[in-house]
């Protein structure tokens, strides 16, 4: 049960509906009293800090080469094993997107009663008036299951959001949700 007030006005991201559909207790702590409890799950904390680091200069290479960085230049930048395996797996089956308009690292937001809703994108390719696919790079160490996936609030609220916020990228028309595909 949350004890404090949501904020008005409140901004939901994918992050905080997972952490309140989680545990109400840790989304009242981290999103509405702002403290940085709970810790770190994960030890050692070293690691898991280096891993997030570099699954953020994943994404940020991923978005250079989709806004025409070359290639080799950006490998230069893979100076781990990690980055270095998601970077050569990234190039091996990197998405066709010929005839598609890109929208990479873009954020989108909508209102929510009093409220907004909010997503940053890793990748919104768009094939005006067709077919419309978001792509998230993921960087676990350990692939989830389909069905975790598809049951994540990320999954759900990054269609929703495209197909209520996302007209403007598609030519002003409205993105129905039988074009996402994710």
């Amino acid at each position: 049960m949350i004890t404090s007030e949501l904020p008005s006005p409140f901004t939901f991201s994918q992050s905080s509906l997972q952490d309140y559909s989680d545990c109400p207790r840790r989304f009242q702590l981290r999103h509405i009293d702002h403290l940085a409890w709970p810790a770190v799950e994960t030890e050692p904390t070293q690691d898991y800090e280096r891993h997030q680091q570099e699954g953020s200069l994943f994404h940020r290479m991923v978005q250079q080469y989709l806004i025409g960085l070359p290639a080799e230049k950006l490998a230069a930048q893979a100076r781990s094993e990690s980055l270095s395996r998601w970077w050569e797996a990234y190039q091996q089956h990197a998405p066709v997107l010929d005839g598609y308009t890109l929208y990479p690292e873009y954020t989108l937001s909508a209102p929510l009663g009093a409220h907004r809703l909010v997503a940053k994108y890793d990748l919104i390719a768009i094939q005006p008036g067709k077919k419309v696919i978001i792509y998230d790079w993921k960087t676990y160490r350990k692939r989830p299951r389909d069905e975790y996936l598809a049951a994540h609030w990320q999954t759900r609220l990054y269609s929703v959001l495209l197909a209520q916020a996302g007209n403007h990228l598609n030519g002003g028309k409205p993105i129905v949700p039988e074009q996402i595909e994710m």
